[in-house]
């Protein structure tokens, strides 16, 4: 036997002819619904991910169609019978026509994957991603098909052994409710606990190290300085990259050739036996040693998880402002975004209603007309946490003059609800609400004048509120619902970085989207989850700043931004 033939017989014997046919045509239908476009172009292991879990959904579907396509036939007596080799036949055409259509496929989805990646600003290299992807992929759907036989294979003992002491059928259904619990109490205490408590250690451990090129700072007008409240070493480290990053008034005099104030920044880590609401006092307390309340400008801006806080939004304040400006934020947790929603969905909206309403509550003592201009801002998680010290719009009109919300994750109520409730003749990526009166949602710095179809916006009317976010973003976009419904988004199609390729699958989409969440911040400025320049000019309209050289400004901020 040639090795051709060896190759073929080991393909087609041990391979295919072990598979479900029909759970294996929804297995390859997956395959290519996983391959196929989505809002960043793709790692391997991306792929991997998507190949193997989509697959592996696909095979149970179709599993459980041919069972009950099979238990039907019985039912109704519906026998099929073909001439000797004719079925040997037509399984070969359906084995060779799905691997054809498979290659086919390929081959389009890798360049779509090419085109995604000119469109958000990245490099293409589909070709060597998508290969890794797709052998990685392929052995997790065999871990999972194996995994999804021994539960088969116990659920069958199970169902057996009850069987002799229960009446018929009676004991199937136990034995599937049993296996179901159990794997669902073995996920949770074991995998899903088991990464937060890995991640929460190793948070930890990093919180306590100083990131590289971070010092503390000398001016007084920083948290963790000599003269501060709040020592160093409490600061947490994205807390001290806040502190020492950022322009100096030297800097901002550079780039604006005008003279400078030293920028205030407070910030309060996480201490022992201090909670949220303690940790937005101490915040407040540093406000009040630094004299922030005297300055012009004042914002509240609420960090994500760990402390991290998007430095162009912190630097374009600073430089619009000359320097004339305090920045208040907070640490609430030690983990990630993404962790730290995980492991606890409340921890953000609380801390982001204790600083929001600590500062609010000391700067409504002062008088009127010698307040500073109270701002509020936050970006991805920061964004959801910041959001949640309004009830509602309205409260959120009325008690601050501008806030700029970048990047807000769809889960966020205030968000969920502007959207909603958009006119009808806007997109849901830029919608239009009370005509753009006090809130405008802007997918590019030319739509905070008109809308997203050039359509004009009534004249602001007081406060200024922003939501920048482009249709790129996944984690704008992702939510657990995009499991089963279609979002409208995803209808319209109108994003101008988003491939014409993406459409919604059940099931698939939301893998896709979750994988595009962690790669969103590699894509190009102005794409994915990178908000750099477009915060500048969106900052200078919250702050009703218009005689500002944002060139110049954004060139300044540049040489100022440190890895995180």
């Amino acid at each position: 036997m040639s090795r051709i033939e060896r190759l073929r017989t080991w393909w087609f014997d041990k391979i295919w002819n072990r598979l479900h046919p029909t759970a294996l045509f929804f297995a390859l239908a997956s395959l290519w619904i996983a391959i196929s476009p989505s809002l960043i172009t793709r790692d391997w292991w991306m792929n991997l991910a998507n190949i193997g879990l989509c697959m592996g959904f696909g095979y149970l579907v179709g599993r459980t169609v041919g069972y009950l396509g099979s238990r039907l036939a019985q039912l109704i007596g519906l026998q099929v019978t073909l001439k000797p080799g004719v079925g040997r036949i037509l399984t070969r055409v359906f084995q060779i026509g799905l691997t054809i259509g498979t290659l086919v496929w390929w081959v389009i989805s890798l360049r779509e994957q090419d085109k995604i990646a000119v469109l958000t600003g990245m490099v293409p290299n589909a070709a060597v991603n998508q290969s890794i992807g797709l052998i990685t992929g392929l052995m997790l759907f065999g871990l999972l098909v194996m995994l999804g036989r021994a539960i088969a294979a116990l659920v069958n003992r199970l169902s057996g052994w009850l069987g002799r002491i229960l009446p018929a059928g009676i004991g199937s259904i136990i034995a599937v409710l049993v296996v179901f619990v159990v794997s669902v109490v073995l996920t949770n205490n074991v995998l899903v606990t088991g990464v937060l408590d890995g991640a929460f250690r190793s948070a930890t451990a990093t919180n306590e190290t100083t990131l590289p090129g971070r010092s503390q700072p000398l001016q007084p007008e920083r948290s963790g300085s000599a003269q501060s409240l709040e020592p160093w070493n409490t600061l947490g480290a994205q807390g001290q990259a806040v502190v020492s990053d950022g322009p100096r008034a030297a800097d901002i005099s550079r780039a604006t050739g005008r003279p400078a104030k030293e920028p205030i920044r407070a910030f309060a880590g996480i201490r022992e036996g201090r909670d949220v609401y303690g940790t937005a006092d101490a915040v407040v307390a540093e406000l009040r040693r630094t004299g922030a309340f005297e300055r012009k400008y004042l914002v509240v801006m609420t960090s994500a998880g760990k402390g991290w806080l998007e430095e162009w939004n912190l630097s374009a304040v600073e430089f619009l402002a000359d320097g004339d400006s305090a920045i208040a934020s907070m640490q609430y947790s030690y983990m990630l975004s993404p962790f730290a929603y995980m492991a606890d969905r409340t921890i953000a909206p609380r801390a982001g209603q204790a600083l929001f309403n600590a500062v609010y509550a000391a700067w409504s003592q002062l008088p009127a007309d010698h307040r500073p201009m109270l701002l509020a801002g936050g970006t991805s998680l920061g964004s959801y946490g910041g959001q949640a010290a309004f009830a509602d719009e309205q409260e959120m009109i009325a008690k601050v003059e501008g806030a700029v919300w970048v990047g807000t994750p769809r889960f966020t109520p205030l968000w969920s609800k502007l959207t909603e409730h958009r006119r009808p003749d806007s997109p849901e990526i830029a919608p239009v609400w009370d005509n753009g009166r006090n809130i405008r949602f802007v997918t590019q710095p030319a739509e905070l004048r008109r809308d997203f179809y050039g359509g004009p916006y009534d004249p602001w009317d007081g406060t200024r509120v922003i939501y920048l976010q482009y249709a790129s973003d996944p984690i704008v976009w992702w939510n657990w619902d995009v499991l089963y419904r279609e979002h409208d988004w995803l209808k319209e199609r109108v994003g101008r970085d988003v491939s014409d390729g993406v459409r919604w699958v059940p099931w698939a989409t939301f893998w896709q989207l979750a994988c595009d969440m962690a790669v969103a911040q590699s894509a190009g400025d102005g794409h994915g989850h990178e908000y750099k320049d477009d915060l500048v000019p969106v900052w200078a309209e919250a702050m009703r700043i218009t005689d500002a050289n944002i060139p110049a400004i954004q060139q300044g901020i540049r040489p100022l931004i440190k890895a995180r």
